[in-house]
Order: C-alpha cells, then structure tokens, then sequence
C-alpha cells in the first residue's frame, strides 16, 4: 500500500481520515490473536488442521512457527509475528513444563535471557524449560549448564539471579484440585470476592452491619485480611507451612 494511501487511513475522521490507527500495529495484533487463540482452542477444527499440517512446538500449545512451504499460505503469514507476539505476551508458569527459562516473558519486564545477557551467552541449553532447571518442587535443583567457568561477574549475576526467583512456587503437575476451587483461587488473587470492602464500594448507598471480619470481629473485612492477616488465617497459615516444611510466611499483600 502506498505510504500516502496508508496515511490518510490511519488519520483521524476529524481531519479526513477513516481512523484506523497504525495499520501496522492492527495487522501486528490481528495476526497475533491467531497465535494467541492456537493454545485455547484445542478441539476447535481450524486448530486440528494447523496441527495436522504444520505440527506442533515441544512446548505443547505454540504451533510450530517454521513454515518452509515456498508458496503463500495463512499461516506462514501469521508464524512470521511469533517473535514481536511473544515479546508482549506473559505467561502463567504453573509446573514450568511448557515455558522457556531464559527466553520466554515469565518474570519481570523482560526475559531472563535480556535481563542477564552474559549468563545467556555462556548458558549451554537456551531452550531449557524452567523445570529443567529448577525441577519439581523447592529446594530448586539450578540445573543449569555452562560452556566454561564463569568469571566473577557471571557468578554474581547467577547469584542476583537466583535471589530473584527465591520467592517462586511452580504448581503441581497433574493438578487434581477440583475446578471450584481453582475457580475460587482466581477470585482471591484477582480481589473480586464479594468481601464488605468490596461490597461498600458497589454499594455506597448501604451501610453494611457489621462491616467488620467475622472470624475476629475485630477489624474490618477485606481480601487481604480474610486471607492474610485475620488472627484465625494466621494459625491456618502458621499450620500449612509447617506441614509443607516451608520457611517464612506469605506476603503482606495478595
């Protein structure tokens, strides 16, 4: 498209424009909705045909993004936006099976392979899925394998490195928790539990009686209290921990 037809496009309505944005960005974040739908959408039939055809990456949800067919097809066209997609794209660890350690968007602003670059460019395997390195459950297993010792610098970086996952948990594989109960976690963690404080304010023109905890009566009721910080979730907390044979106590916030 000529650059003067896309700029009269992308202007605004009130200057003669049609108001579409930077097409760039539209035709970036419509090919990337493919990409971001192949995962969550497993029975449906487009994706069994992408799978049957192009096969599937060894994590288990990307399709594989290596198109080599010479001549045009859909899909080429939209495995050709994996690496600008995944960079805006964050994951959910859970077990760390199917998510890349160094590569992929899981922790902090950015991957671990840009935030520690010198470690990245000695590491042996780059695809390494977080897993692998820091295996099932705590204490972490750091598998993690060097072309060459590493210099001073290195091993500090390893060292931020790894203070910087000290308060990671990865979920069970094979999780049996049953759906209402995962259903119910989501709610606490994203605060839309319909605890009082969360009531008064879709409600300002009720007063809520009482509008304190009821396990303590003693302070008012908020997700971060109910959950954390009322005496009676103390105890449970305090019992948890020392069951798991786990060290500290959760954070001051959900």
């Amino acid at each position: 498209m000529p650059a003067t037809v896309a700029a009269k496009i992308e202007r605004p309505k009130t200057i003669g424009g049609l108001g579409l944005g930077n097409i760039s960005w539209r035709n970036l974040a419509l090919l990337g909705k493919w990409l971001w739908r192949y995962p969550r959408e497993g029975s449906a039939l487009w994706h069994q045909v992408i799978l049957s055809i192009y096969g599937s990456h060894s994590n288990g949800w990307d399709a594989n993004t290596v198109v080599r067919w010479s001549h045009r097809c859909p899909w080429k066209a939209i495995a050709q936006v994996f690496q600008e997609f995944s960079l805006i794209t964050r994951y959910v660890v859970g077990n760390g099976d199917r998510i890349r350690f160094w590569e992929d968007l899981w922790r902090g602003d950015q991957p671990l392979g840009t935030q520690y670059p010198r470690l990245f460019r000695v590491v042996v395997d780059k695809n390494i899925s977080i897993s692998s390195v820091l295996g099932p459950s705590r204490p972490f297993l750091w598998n993690l394998n060097f072309r060459r010792n590493l210099s001073d610098s290195e091993i500090e970086d390893l060292e931020g490195l790894m203070r910087s996952l000290d308060d990671l948990y990865l979920s069970p594989s094979n999780s049996q928790v049953p759906f209402k109960v995962k259903s119910f976690v989501w709610l606490v963690a994203h605060k839309k539990v319909n605890t009082n404080d969360m009531l008064q304010v879709r409600r300002p023109y009720k007063a809520l009686s009482p509008d304190i905890c009821i396990l303590c009566m003693k302070h008012g009721e908020s997700t971060d209290h109910l959950f954390l910080h009322c005496s009676l979730t103390i105890g449970l907390w305090h019992r948890l921990f020392q069951l798991a044979k786990l060290d500290g106590f959760p954070k001051e916030h959900i």
